[in-house]
């Protein structure tokens, strides 16, 4: 009897380890993908000017071939936005923020020192109160009151109740958050695609000249097409964050950050939803880092 006991004891104690390693996981991942958000966002500004300068570049390549005005030669280059700079920045120390509350909570998951835990909630809690004003952006408010859903569940110990109780804590700050930088992506979208639509007119005017041009070959056409093609896929690579599917990717990203965040609450968190926000980190990372080479 008393071996049987011993038995069930050792079974108890290894499900409770691999009940918690599985969160740990999760919430591993989620810290991850918070810091990758943080340098996604931290690379808006490389976007709007590189975008900002195709356009210029390609009014003054129409100027020349027009003959409507003189260009210059090199072709002039925008100055970076410095005061959209320095607002911009205020969103990324708010990412950097939730980055650091990630990071502070992947570690408390391992069974690291959960006393940071406390700081990058209260580091959190600041960034948001720097933020000049929150804007009433109702897309987010409901993800602040999902039902943790395991009120007739035990904690599997007492740590995990702890951990669970600073998510909760935080995920107030994480909804307000993505409200925040939804309405500043929005904001910002509005001023990249003024370029970007400045930039297919040019082309699409310029592509028509071509066409109507009876003294050019074929294949100097086709050749023209083809790189116009080229020149229109990479400039969606550039703007990525910003195409839609069912809505712009960035407010599908922050929605599933605060969807993976709100599912951490819970014991046994269906790690499909960790992992459509990891997965969409991940793809619109790689789209920015063709373009800033980091």
């Amino acid at each position: 009897m008393l071996k049987r006991l011993r038995v069930l004891a050792l079974l108890a104690a290894s499900m409770l380890v691999a009940c918690a390693s599985v969160d740990a996981k999760k919430i591993a991942k989620f810290g991850e993908a918070t810091t990758a958000v943080a340098q996604i966002v931290a690379d808006v500004p490389e976007v709007a000017d590189k975008v900002a300068a195709q356009a210029e570049f390609e009014d003054q390549a129409m100027a020349f071939e027009s003959r409507a005005r003189a260009t210059s030669f090199p072709p002039n280059v925008p100055t970076s936005d410095l005061k959209f700079r320095k607002v911009w920045a205020v969103r990324t120390d708010l990412l950097n923020a939730i980055a650091g509350y990630g990071a502070a909570l992947a570690a408390a998951a391992s069974g690291k020192n959960g006393e940071s835990l406390e700081t990058a909630l209260g580091s959190l809690k600041k960034a948001l109160n720097t933020v000049p004003a929150l804007a009433a952006n109702t897309r987010f408010q409901g993800a602040a009151s999902i039902a943790e859903g395991a009120a007739t569940k035990l904690f599997l110990h007492v740590s995990d109740a702890r951990l669970r109780q600073y998510i909760s804590e935080a995920h107030p700050l994480i909804v307000q958050s993505a409200a925040l930088l939804s309405d500043s992506f929005a904001q910002t979208s509005g001023y990249i695609d003024a370029d970007y639509q400045n930039w297919l007119n040019d082309k699409e005017t310029m592509l028509d000249d071509v066409r109507r041009d009876a003294k050019g070959s074929n294949a100097d056409r086709y050749a023209i097409y083809a790189q116009f093609s080229r020149d229109s896929q990479a400039m969606e690579e550039t703007l990525a964050l910003f195409r839609p599917r069912k809505a712009p990717r960035y407010e599908e990203l922050l929605s599933q950050m605060v969807a993976a965040h709100a599912a951490l609450r819970r014991p046994n968190a269906d790690p499909a939803i960790v992992e459509e926000f990891v997965a969409s980190v991940k793809e619109i990372a790689q789209a920015l880092k063709q373009l800033t080479g980091k």
